[in-house]
């Protein structure tokens, strides 16, 4: 007889619009699947109180970035994985190294599944025979033939585009987003148009190839609008954002500096607001962390000189409570959806809480309360403006196939 986990007095979110339900889920761990659920599961060889605790689906990040083994002084493999774990994310596609690696290790001593994501130049990059996941991250295709042709060889392929969305020249030099604290503070502006162009572009270009794409980074009014629209099209897009975007602003530099330098970069009041309506109404798929971490020395010091990024896998659940689910933007269930099902989904895995489902399970309370510190962060980096922050809403226990792994 198969060794079964019962985790009982779980308050169950699905993420399919169905309303939390109160029960138990039992696991069959030695197949690693989900053997029934409900308020009769059943009885297990071991037993989890969940307390009345929400039961997620296991987290996947579509956009996060891994620094080992270039930049281990950054994050080591061991330190991200504890830091994606430690915030309920099992399933990662990390982006490629800006050497144009992608990320492809999984050490024994991770339980984190990493989803590899192809960089590509050209259409020859493309495997016809074998679906994946490719992208033009860190260096976007600028001519709008060559990005077609890539995106026909994807849709040949049934694989996912993931487009870089950045126009580098018009970028240039720019350190955060044209506005009233820019000029405060001195900085070149990033243009919209170094985002708004390639996004237009790869809207055009999957509408004419049927490629299916993904936009990992939307952050501000204008992007939430044309992939609004694109959808009401018809157009195969789907679009993820980022904690930071849905919590600050552009002003929000001026007091964090290089913790807030981003890529995206901050927005306006009315973009922030525009992010949360469409993570409301469906127009944003996902939640991402996008993970970036970086040292002192990159983050700390004159903010022209800093790198773009900050770290995210420990901060971006409790940050997603704390000004989605607590301010009512979204339900416990459509935070299962962004956080778990859709991502799942979009590239080609399965979540869910169901019979037959992997039993990938976040085990969360919403109400309680830490104060973001380097103590609480297992991420080597702490570059995050939420830096000495209170966030409502912590992971407890995360099982990997039906293991505890945290």
């Amino acid at each position: 007889m198969s060794a079964t986990l019962l985790i009982k007095n779980a308050l169950t979110v699905r993420g399919d619009g169905s309303e939390p339900e109160t029960g138990s889920v039992l696991v069959d761990t030695e197949a690693g699947t989900i053997s029934a659920c409900g308020k009769s599961a059943g009885d297990g060889t071991f037993v989890y109180d969940a307390g009345g605790a929400y039961l997620f689906p296991a987290f996947t990040d579509i956009a996060c970035r891994f620094s080992d083994p270039a930049h281990a002084q950054r994050d080591s493999i061991a330190t991200a994985s504890a830091a994606a774990v430690g915030g309920g994310f099992l399933n990662l596609a990390c982006l490629p190294h800006q050497s144009g690696e992608p990320v492809t290790l999984r050490p024994a001593s991770t339980p984190c599944r990493i989803l590899p994501v192809i960089p590509v130049s050209d259409p020859s990059g493309i495997d016809a025979e074998k679906p994946a996941v490719y992208t033009d991250i860190p260096s976007p295709v600028t001519d709008p033939g060559k990005l077609k042709s890539i995106m026909l060889a994807c849709r040949a392929s049934d694989s996912l585009f993931i487009p870089a969305c950045l126009d580098r020249g018009l970028a240039s030099d720019g350190v955060m987003r044209g506005g009233r604290t820019a000029k405060l503070l001195g900085l070149a502006a990033i243009p919209e148009s170094a985002f708004l162009l390639p996004l237009v572009t790869a809207l055009i270009l999957s509408a004419e190839t049927g490629c299916r794409i993904h936009i990992p980074a939307v952050s501000d009014a204008e992007s939430v609008s044309l992939v609004r629209q694109a959808k009401s099209r018809g157009v195969p897009v789907t679009c993820g954002t980022s904690p930071l975007y849905f919590s600050m602003t552009d002003n929000d530099v001026f007091y964090y500096g290089g913790s807030a330098k981003v890529i995206p970069p901050l927005g306006t009041r009315r973009d922030r607001e525009s992010v949360c309506e469409a993570l409301s109404d469906g127009t944003i798929d996902c939640i991402s962390s996008l993970h970036t971490p970086l040292t002192k020395p990159e983050n700390c010091q004159e903010l022209k000189k800093c790198l773009f990024g900050a770290s995210g896998f420990d901060t971006a659940f409790s940050a997603s409570v704390t000004y989605l689910l607590k301010k009512n933007i979204v339900t416990p269930d459509r935070l299962a959806a962004l956080l778990a099902v859709n991502p799942a989904k979009i590239t080609g895995r399965k979540a869910g809480i169901t019979p037959g489902a992997p039993a990938d399970l976040v085990i969360a309370d919403t109400d309680a309360e830490t104060v973001v510190s380097s103590n609480t962060m297992k991420s080597k980096s702490v570059n995050t403006p939420y830096l000495g922050m209170t966030l409502t809403g912590c992971v407890k226990a995360v099982f990997s196939g039906g293991v505890r792994v945290f």
